[in-house]
């Protein structure tokens, strides 16, 4: 009975997301849209678009395997000591996605010219995308295990089976992103815009939530206990206090600094890559002095600007969206059960719907708005989980948590966006940098779109734990009777 309603939820969504598009067509002015699930059943039909989805997921089981063992044996030595385990978790909370910003700016997808390899074609492509999503999986496993080693009692979340359903996510994330750069090998998922295929991107919505779907099953997941296991993590996080914590955060930050600049020298005989003396001079030039890539000149902060403004109207779309939502999960039993199931297949997934403004010839106005509908698509979901697993806490401190937990997804939403139609923009300064090879600078542009990621975040919780997790307050708020003063 369960898998019968877990089908029917998938095709709940995955027509749910036809009729959208359908909605979007005729707002569009575009006729043709009518026969859309014919088209959608004939891709997936074709076995060479079936062929690249599975060979993008075997690139997701291979890149989660790989990190999950490295990460794993890492955090069980991390957690031997208290003191490096809290400055660890401190620096990678925001610091497993400093690889994939990194990996964004640099020219990795193609291999030098005259360069033979004794490798088959896929395989070599398996192995770039596995080796470009790595890090960013392994550093996320690392970070996951010692979350869950650092707090007992919390083994009637599973946490094991926990963490490595995160980490499958988060390569299957990286990796759905690092898609485009293996054209034309991988899964071309975002082709349909090009292609004038239609059919192709409401097939890869269908096979992403399929994907999400078996996941859940596999794992034995449901939106409460995810809720609550994150909203558990969350608030211990929030009322430690060690100050010794911040100086070994310091020392984590060096070392992979130190191997940067040692690895720099060697690995620049295959890859573009800068050292980092040269990334923080054009560093130094894009924030202060400016730089005559791209910006003729100027400096980076209108860039920076633009971004902001993106990712704060899709975020706020999605927010209150998802204020709405969890606030009728409380209300309401029926729509809280019917939530549970459906709201998990919301993750990620979405994103495909993002791309369709660009398959009619949409106007200026809609690719402008292109890049706020792609953060709201990746945002809601992670916004709607952090809202429901803190449904004691006040409002505010929810929302402004659940912002937090967002903003990643919300940054990488925006780098995808402006890859498409975007005239300036952080992501769009680091494509155009890296096409014209200026590596450091791309990088340099990378690292300070990491940054403003993480000082938000840093603000974020600050103002949380000022205003509710003080030393007489996190007490009273985890009890669940804070009254606003």
């Amino acid at each position: 009975m369960s898998k019968t309603r877990g089908g029917l939820h998938i095709l709940f969504l995955f027509f749910s997301g036809i009729v959208l598009v359908e909605v979007i067509y005729w707002l569009l002015g575009t006729k043709g849209g009518v026969i859309l699930p014919i088209a959608t059943l004939y891709v997936l039909g074709d076995l060479s678009y079936l062929h690249g989805y599975a060979f993008f997921l075997s690139q997701v089981g291979l890149s989660a395997l790989l990190g999950r063992i490295i990460g794993g044996v890492l955090s069980s030595v991390i957690t031997r000591s208290e003191w490096l385990a809290q400055s660890t978790l401190r620096f990678l909370r925001m610091g497993i996605w400093l690889p994939f910003y990194v990996f964004w700016a640099l020219p990795i997808w193609h291999m030098r010219e005259g360069e033979h390899v004794d490798f088959t074609v896929w395989l070599a492509v398996t192995l770039t995308g596995v080796i470009a999503a790595f890090p960013t999986v392994t550093l996320s496993a690392c970070y996951y295990f010692v979350r869950i080693r650092s707090i007992p009692g919390l083994e009637k979340y599973r946490p094991r089976a926990w963490a490595t359903r995160r980490i499958v996510l988060q390569s299957f994330l990286i990796l759905l992103v690092w898609q485009i750069w293996l054209h034309p090998y991988g899964w071309n998922w975002l082709d349909f815009p090009v292609s004038r295929r239609a059919g192709e991107g409401s097939a890869g919505f269908f096979l992403l939530l399929v994907f999400i779907y078996l996941l859940d099953w596999l794992f034995r997941s449901n939106l409460e206990d995810q809720a609550k296991m994150d909203g558990s993590l969350l608030v211990h996080e929030l009322s430690a206090r060690n100050r010794r914590e911040f100086w070994g955060t310091c020392v984590v930050v060096l070392i992979p600094l130190a191997l940067w600049q040692f690895l720099a020298v060697p690995l620049k005989q295959y890859f573009l890559l800068s050292a980092p003396v040269e990334v923080f001079r054009a560093l130094y030039h894009l924030l202060v002095v400016g730089s005559e890539v791209v910006l003729k000149g100027g400096t980076i902060w209108g860039d920076v600007g633009v971004s902001l403004l993106e990712i704060a109207a899709g975020m706020l779309a999605a927010g209150s969206l998802a204020v709405a939502i969890s606030k009728g999960m409380a209300a309401s039993s029926d729509l809280k059960k019917l939530a549970v199931r459906v709201l998990p297949l919301t993750n990620v997934a979405p994103i495909v719907f993002s791309a369709f403004v660009f398959l009619p010839p949409p106007s200026f106005r809609v690719i402008l708005w292109h890049k706020v509908v792609a953060v709201s698509l990746l945002t809601f979901f992670p916004l709607v989980q952090a809202l429901w697993g803190l449904k004691e806490y006040p409002l505010a401190c929810r929302v402004l948590l659940a912002v937090d937990e967002a903003l990643p997804f919300a940054f990488v939403a925006m780098l995808l966006g402006e890859m498409y139609g975007a005239t300036d923009g952080l992501g769009f300064y680091i494509v155009v940098a890296r096409a014209t090879l200026s590596i450091p600078e791309a990088v340099a542009a990378a690292l300070t779109t990491w940054s403003v990621l993480a000082w938000f975040s840093w603000m974020l919780r600050f103002v949380v734990k000022r205003l509710y997790f003080s030393a007489a307050d996190a007490q009273v708020i985890r009890a669940g009777v804070y009254e606003r003063k």
